[in-house]
């Protein structure tokens, strides 16, 4: 077991760091298989500036710490002094002083801190009271003082983000702390517990009236365990009992008298008491599923004049929600809980949950706070939950129909606009001037008739008049959504929509449940033609009708047309590794090279055929080669495999640094590899863009992440990884010397990821659940092809590989382990 220390600090853009937090936590040990090479103008990897709001950046910096530099480190942090090391770019040598604090436990239940090791977690450290003003400070020039609130709370998210431990920082505000995070057992198969329900069908709607204690496979001493049980059923606890697990038990079955939705242990040591573990586990009961259907994209004009780049608001594609949620397996298995969960689901519909959490914004005047505005009300009418939608504004004119309600692009929503805007013209360059009567409504059905044909979803506009001289009737303004079990939100807005955030700053405040209901019922008689009792009268000035379709389809060339035709054929190719007949398809290969554009270079034309594979990546890996084998079209099916190769890269290695989001099968993996040892200088390619962004990949697996980027990261990885191998198992032409290098290099870059808490933990589910598993055996296949071939440093290390007990295996196909 390592440890390694983690660094935050905090900097204007391009500026220096000011340290904001640091922390210790044991990670699994590297081992000896050593990094990869990387290029010599490639970033540390283990240096990162992350902009944050673009306002100000986080600094992150992490090593493994020698032996020497951890017990330095340790005993001052005991003595309450400690210096950041020369090497790090976060004031380098600084001395940080404060108080300390003893072991404290930090019980994670949904949030796993990614610290290695087994068992319950704590921390102890030290808090700099010295070190918050410097970062307040710096956030008071980045934001100014009136928002440096958020400029904090957006500097706890990130610095939680970036070490991978979802709320430990931003839920305790952890600024100015150096901290000691350990777990209860370094080993990695501690004498733990996990639960399962007892259960024989999850697809059924049978109560779980039983919970199976299990322990894990262990390579320390077992020994007698006391454990705490909690069991709950929806929100109510049912079971609280104490029970002892002798060392020689492998399972224990606690019964319930309800069904079992959560479950909670509390494990100790019943010879001393000493607090081992916290367990606290829920158990899916079901699934909602929705579907959105997405339609044509809109260019539509920029949301005014003087507004900064907006793409997103400018090109809006259109959708439609698929209506109510379905509900799959959400049986009554709880019976008079369940009732009571839905009296008190209906009695947070009307009353409001008592932990509501209720949104408020607020914008300061400015061309960018008009653009918030705008994306922030379009999130909220896009929503798939939101059925219905009104928009309560007297003043509401041509303008903010072009610039807001233009932008949304839902076509399930009905939207009602209400105006009732008196003699005043909002729309006028002067505030407060006065217009002819009704001249300004006749303007807004105008507006609403030009934008017709753009507009989504059903919407309407009502004019509200007080009185026969038409006087404005009403002066609120609310943004008010129904959601599809129909409960109401509404948002106060402080001003007009038609230059929010223009003229004057422009505030959104939340209103809870009940207030909610009750303007969704004022709102409602405003449309019946009464206010507070009294008659007003409201008239449907316009409502939007069927559009005719704006766009034109042209008609398809003869190229399109051939390669629309081969790709449906190539649909039906199995995604396996199997051989395919290229016999059936020869004709429409024939076909589609026949109609080549004469006037367009190859590589474009490259891309072109690769795009219109749609995706299907074994189709265009398929046709790439079939292509290249037709006499004189040698140039077009490269250019089809490297299209195909560019677009891989993307995804296993972003140019902008990301990790990559991977959706590759094998055999897209197996081309990639196949291409680059075809390459000239296919090896740079590996050696620049790959190799730094696995080790980017690595730095955060192996130094502890969590959560979705973890996941990221893995599978990332484990692409790369089969790339690099495959590259130099079919490289039978490359310079020895740089296949051996390569192949040594991946067997290694295999074994690091099959050490790390994340491979462990996904790799250890049964193979039907757990991710990349077919990848993993075809690395771990490709792997020890080289070493056969090779011998010598492969050979070597695909051995290490083999007998390290940290490297973990995908569990056999046929393993049915108990989740």
């Amino acid at each position: 077991m390592d440890t390694a220390l983690i660094v935050m600090g905090v900097a204007v853009p391009g500026g220096a760091p000011v340290f904001c937090y640091a922390q210790l936590r044991s990670v699994i040990a590297a081992g000896d298989y050593g990094p990869l090479t990387l290029p010599r103008s490639a970033a540390p990897a283990n240096h990162r500036r992350v902009a944050v709001m673009k306002a100000f950046e986080l600094v992150s910096w992490r090593r493994r710490l020698s032996d020497d530099e951890l017990a330095a480190f340790r005993s001052g942090l005991s003595a309450g002094t400690v210096s950041l090391p020369d090497d790090c770019p976060i004031e380098p040598g600084k001395t940080i002083n404060g108080e300390t604090f003893p072991d404290t436990y930090i019980l994670e239940t949904s949030d796993y801190v990614p610290v290695a090791g087994a068992g319950v977690l704590t921390s102890r450290g030290l808090c700099s009271a010295d070190a918050v003003p410097d970062i307040v400070n710096l956030l008071i020039a980045a934001f100014g003082r009136a928002e440096v609130g958020d400029g904090v709370q957006a500097l706890l998210t990130a610095i939680d983000d970036e070490i991978g431990s979802p709320n430990l920082v931003a839920e305790t505000r952890r600024l100015g702390v150096v901290e000691d995070l350990r777990r209860s057992s370094s080993a990695t198969a501690a004498d733990l517990l996990r639960v399962a329900v007892a259960k024989v069908d999850a697809r059924s709607d049978d109560a779980c009236l039983q919970l199976r204690i299990i322990r894990e496979p262990v390579v320390t001493a077992r020994r007698d365990l006391r454990v705490v049980v909690r069991m709950k059923t929806s929100t109510f606890e049912v079971v609280r009992r104490l029970i002892l697990i002798p060392a020689d038990t492998d399972e224990q079955i606690v019964d319930s008298p309800s069904h079992i939705v959560e479950a909670e242990l509390q494990v100790f040591d019943a010879r001393d008491g000493e607090f081992l573990q916290l367990v606290d586990t829920w158990f899916t009961q079901g699934f909602l599923l929705s579907m959105t259907m997405m339609g044509a994209t809109d260019l539509l004009p920029t949301p005014f004049s003087s507004a900064p780049h907006s793409p997103d608001l400018i090109a809006r594609p259109r959708f439609e929600g698929g209506g109510p949620k379905t509900r799959l397996g959400f049986g009554n298995r709880s019976g008079g809980f369940d009732v009571l969960k839905a009296t008190a689901d209906i009695v947070d519909q009307l009353a409001g949950k008592r932990d509501e959490k209720l949104e408020s914004r607020f914008f300061e005047a400015g061309h960018q706070s008009q653009v918030e505005v705008i994306r922030w009300i379009k999130s909220q009418l896009e929503n798939t939950d939101v059925e219905e939608a009104f928009l309560l504004d007297p003043y509401l004119g041509r303008p903010a129909m072009e610039r807001v309600i233009l932008r949304n692009g839902s076509e399930s929503l009905k939207l009602t606009l209400m105006v009732s805007p008196g003699a005043v013209d909002p729309d006028a360059e002067k505030m407060d001037a006065i217009v002819g009567s009704g001249l300004h409504v006749q303007g807004l059905v105008a507006a609403a008739e030009a934008l017709k044909s753009q507009l989504c979803g059903e919407v309407e506009i009502i004019h509200v008049e007080r009185g026969s001289d038409q006087r404005q009737a009403f002066h609120d303004r609310y943004l008010g959504l129904k959601l599809q079990d129909g409960t109401p939100r509404v948002f106060v807005l402080s001003n007009s929509l038609s230059k929010a955030a223009g003229a004057w700053p422009f505030a959104i405040a939340e209103v809870d449940r009940r207030a909610a209901w009750r303007i969704a019922a004022y709102v409602s008689a405003l449309r019946r033609g009464l206010e507070n009792g009294h008659p007003v009268t409201s008239t449907v000035i316009w409502r939007s009708g069927p559009r005719e379709s704006q766009y034109e389809v042209p008609e398809a060339t003869a190229f399109q047309s051939a390669l629309w035709e081969l790709h449906g054929a190539l649909c039906e190719v199995c995604t396996g590794s199997d051989d395919v007949d290229p016999e059936p398809y020869t004709p429409l290969v024939d076909q589609l090279l026949a109609c080549l554009p004469e006037d367009q270079d190859v590589s474009d034309l490259g891309t072109a055929v690769f795009k219109g594979m749609y995706g299907r990546d074994r189709s265009a890996s398929l046709l790439a080669g079939w292509i290249e084998d037709r006499h004189g079209h040698e140039a077009l099916g490269r250019a089809v495999a490297a299209a195909q190769l560019d677009e891989i890269l993307q995804q296993v290695a972003p140019k902008d640094g990301r990790i990559g989001r991977v959706h590759l099968q094998i055999d897209s993996l197996v081309l990639a590899g196949l291409q680059l040892s075809r390459t000239p200088k296919g090896t740079d390619v590996i050696r620049d863009r790959l190799n730094p962004a696995a080790e980017h990949c690595m730095l955060w697996l192996e130094l502890g992440g969590a959560g979705d980027r973890s996941l990221r990261a893995l599978s990332a990885v484990f692409a790369i990884v089969l790339i690099g191998l495959e590259t130099a198992r079919q490289g039978v032409d490359l310079v020895p010397a740089h296949r051996t290098g390569l192949a040594t290099d991946y067997v290694a870059l295999l074994a690091r990821v099959l050490r790390t808490d994340t491979a462990r933990e996904w790799l250890a589910l049964r193979d039907d659940l757990a991710p990349d598993t077919a990848i993993v055996r075809r690395c771990l296949a490709a792997a020890e092809e080289l070493a056969s071939d090779l011998h010598g440093p492969v050979a070597a290390t695909w051995r290490r590989l083999s007998a390290d007990p940290l490297c973990v295996r995908p569990l056999p196909i046929a393993d049915e382990r108990s989740l």
